[in-house]
């Protein structure tokens, strides 16, 4: 690693022994390869942001039906709130997970 500016292209190692970098091709690979892995990061960070935004609104939804207005009758069927699933109950937070495991290891 050169501590003071360098216009080379041969950097040597780049993140792991061996892993040499020695053209130009190469280099430019690399920026390439950094800027997806950044591309893919925020992303990652989006969908999070989308899991999380589907999560409040079905507990929005949830809610709205537990506490409907003060002239719904208590007992009324039709008052039902949205059904929870499988995939509610289950899969949102696993997904979450997922996201969240692959967000930390990537950053």
């Amino acid at each position: 690693m050169h501590m003071t500016i360098w216009w080379g292209y041969d950097i040597g190692d780049f993140l792991f022994y061996g892993f040499k970098v020695t053209t130009i091709g190469a280099l430019i690979g690399i920026c390439f390869g950094v800027a997806a892995l950044a591309f893919l990061f925020e992303y990652l960070k989006l969908l999070q942001a989308q899991q999380r935004h589907r999560q409040l609104s079905i507990k929005a939804k949830q809610l709205r039906t537990i506490c409907p207005s003060e002239s719904a009758t208590l007992l009324d069927e039709s008052q039902r709130g949205p059904k929870i699933t499988f995939i509610n109950r289950v899969g949102f937070p696993f997904i979450d997970g997922l996201l969240w495991l692959t967000s930390f290891n990537l950053g």
